[in-house]
């Protein structure tokens, strides 16, 4: 599937692709780790003060479902403020790369780089396709020459995976740290970047620690920075297949930088700068951090049209939170009537890609004539005489729609097309024997089947009112008008109905509220032999009128026959072989148009013509035998095949009714 501009609104043809990569792909295998934080650093695990985590990056942020749907980071930008890069690690290989000043080499540097864009025949970052660009964190001037690079070269966003030892988020200590003029240079590029881009910075690793830290905390004292900002915290999740279920924190908790925080895991095999195709084991939140910047590359990649500001919103947006431990501290507004749960300790809760990549509240599509369509509700509903005509047409089509914070996605047509519900064809022989219709399968009645009958009759003359018996049909109606001739033993009935269809026979559309219908019928029913009856029936109809651009035109038609004999083993009973097509159209076409997804990565309006002629047209073929069994009172057998059943080609129908009545 080509993502190109709009991304989809559903993993499920990523699926297996997806598990298969979490489950039995090498690289991806690499981070599922069982590892214990050594606190007091003497190298071995202490089973009474250290406990065993079990963690696996890739999978509890959800990244295999967006390397499953193909994306990679690619024509994104991360740049890095780290202690150096070994930019000839095999984890970098074909990659874009800047520098700033001062960059050195080193292991802390080229782990990090590897977290959020590694790729290699080891192992696999978060945007294996992203280009990076490198500065030095050695100076305050160091560290403005990175953060203006990651400004001029557009990265999505800068990845800080340090911090000012000991300097907590305090007034006095911001005061202290940005009191000098190169400090206050620094402040003036992270500020203009920040307009733009996002700075990620990762938290302390200190679980004790009671206040932020100053760097994750910055937007106390910079309040412009908040928009552009991210501060990420250490945990391990439990999972339940690809749910986080709970979680143990392993860094500082998100404290004040609560309302711009999420957590993420950060224990990874990365790479190390002893040699080019070196790896080792890194934990920390130095590496939690990048799995959010790689993130980032990833939501910019399947949404072109957003900017990072609101990548960063969609982040936080859909962090997950729902996780045992999760105690909601207080909501944060992300957009405009749109909140979301923040606690003191998680913050908005854990990195979930996958998530962050599917639709965020109501998905509307903007239409041709500026009306906006929900398409959680179907586009058009099929009607019974069009079988599967409208899907058809629509196959191949993806129509484009936003989310409630404005990202785009690429909806196959046909998952918006409803079908209607078809009655079982053991239900249609149940229903017509009861209201007395015997083997009639195929005309005029079908258009009201599901109303209730208000007729008055006057001789060989009938007049009927069909109005609706299910609420759901509440704007269907009908009339019906008929008369019927005697010729001896024969007789011959012409009906005339004119009536609205609310979607039951044609289809009915987002925009419109049915068809007007006008329909005529005629019926002859003539003995052949002194106990043998023929009856055939013809319908044709079309629509005269229809609500919304999309109506055009139909005609349709049905026709029927019945070969009756008498008296097979008793003097009243009676055998019949029947053959019909129920109403179908036979000629018709509608228009839509839709904003379609192109190659091109633009929406265009296109007008697409649909077909209303059903592919396959339903032939029925049925027998049935009365059998009186007293006064008032008989019983039937009936069976009954249907091919193309609902003139949907290739689908099939068959049932058998045994039907007892009485009058009295």
């Amino acid at each position: 599937m080509a993502l190109d501009a709009f991304f989809v609104e559903s993993f499920g043809p990523f699926e297996d692709t997806a598990r298969a990569l979490i489950e039995q792909a090498p690289r991806y295998l690499r981070q599922q780790i069982d590892w214990y934080k050594d606190l007091n650093n003497n190298g071995v695990y202490d089973a009474g003060t250290e406990a065993r985590l079990s963690t696996y990056s890739l999978k509890s942020a959800g990244i295999h479902y967006a390397h499953a749907a193909g994306l990679s980071g690619a024509g994104q930008i991360i740049a890095f403020t780290d202690s150096g890069f070994l930019l000839g690690h095999e984890t970098l290989a074909g990659k874009t790369i800047w520098q700033s000043t001062g960059v050195g080499v080193s292991d802390h540097g080229t782990a990090v780089a590897s977290v959020a864009t590694g790729n290699s025949g080891y192992m696999v970052g978060v945007a294996p396709g992203a280009d990076v660009a490198f500065g030095s964190f050695a100076t305050f001037e160091t560290r403005a020459d990175a953060t203006r690079l990651a400004h001029r070269l557009g990265a999505v966003a800068q990845n800080n995976s340090w911090g000012f030892v000991g300097a907590s988020a305090t007034r006095s200590t911001y005061d202290a740290v940005f009191s000098s003029a190169a400090s206050q240079d620094y402040l003036r590029a992270l500020r203009t970047y920040s307009q733009e881009g996002v700075v990620i910075f990762a938290a302390s690793n200190d679980e004790q620690d009671v206040q932020a830290d100053l760097m994750a905390a910055l937007p106390l004292f910079e309040p412009t920075l908040e928009a552009g900002w991210l501060a990420v915290i250490n945990g391990a999740a439990d999972l339940v297949g690809d749910d986080v279920v709970g979680a143990t924190r392993v860094s500082s908790a998100c404290l004040e930088a609560a309302a711009w925080c999420l957590a993420a895991e950060g224990a990874w095999t990365a790479a190390s700068s002893d040699a080019s195709n070196d790896y080792g084991f890194w934990v920390g939140t130095s590496f939690a951090a990048p799995t959010v910047a790689g993130a980032m590359a990833l939501l910019g990649e399947a949404f072109p049209n957003l900017t990072p500001h609101d990548l960063r919103i969609r982040l936080l947006a859909t962090a997950d939170n729902e996780f045992a431990g999760f105690n909601a501290t207080g909501e944060v507004e992300l957009a405009e009537g749109f909140s979301h749960a923040i606690s003191d300790e998680w913050g908005h809760g854990f990195l979930d890609v996958k998530a962050a990549l599917l639709p965020i509240g109501e998905t509307t599509a903007t239409m041709a004539d500026g009306s906006t369509y929900n398409v959680e509700q179907p586009l058009v509903v099929e009607g019974s005489a069009t079988g599967d005509a409208v899907a058809r047409a629509l196959q191949g089509v993806s129509l484009v729609a936003s989310d409630a914070l404005q990202a785009n996605f690429s909806i196959p047509a046909t998952n918006l097309v409803a079908r209607r519900d078809r009655q079982p064809i053991i239900e249609g022989l149940a229903r017509r024997w009861l209201v007395g219709q015997d083997h009639s399968c195929c005309g005029l009645e079908q258009f009201y089947q599901d109303t209730l009958l208000i007729a008055g009759s006057g001789g060989d003359m009938s007049i009927g009112l069909m109005l609706p018996s299910d609420p759901a049909q509440a704007g269907n109606f009908g009339m019906v008008v008929g008369r019927t001739f005697h010729n001896g033993s024969a007789e011959i009935s012409f009906d005339m109905s004119l009536g609205h269809d609310n979607g039951q026979l044609l289809p009915k559309w987002y925009s419109g509220e049915g068809s007007t219908i006008m329909a005529a019928e005629v019926s002859l029913a003539a003995p052949i032999a002194p106990l043998t009856q023929i009856g055939i029936s013809a319908a044709l109809g079309g629509r005269i009128s229809g609500s919304g651009d999309q109506a055009g035109s139909a005609t349709f038609n049905s026709a029927s026959a019945a070969l009756t004999q008498r008296s097979i083993f008793g003097a009243r009973d009676r055998l019949s072989f029947t053959l019909g097509l129920p109403v179908a159209v036979s000629r018709g076409h509608a228009a839509v148009t839709l904003p379609v997804a192109t190659r091109s990565g633009k929406a265009e309006y296109q007008s697409i013509d649909v077909d209303l002629a059903p592919q396959g047209r339903e032939l029925r073929i049925g027998i049935e035998y009365h059998y009186p069994l007293g006064t008032g009172a008989e019983m039937l057998v009936s069976a009954v095949h249907a091919e193309n059943f609902g003139n949907i080609s290739g689908d099939s129908s068959r049932g058998v009714f045994v039907g007892f009545r009485s009058r009295f």
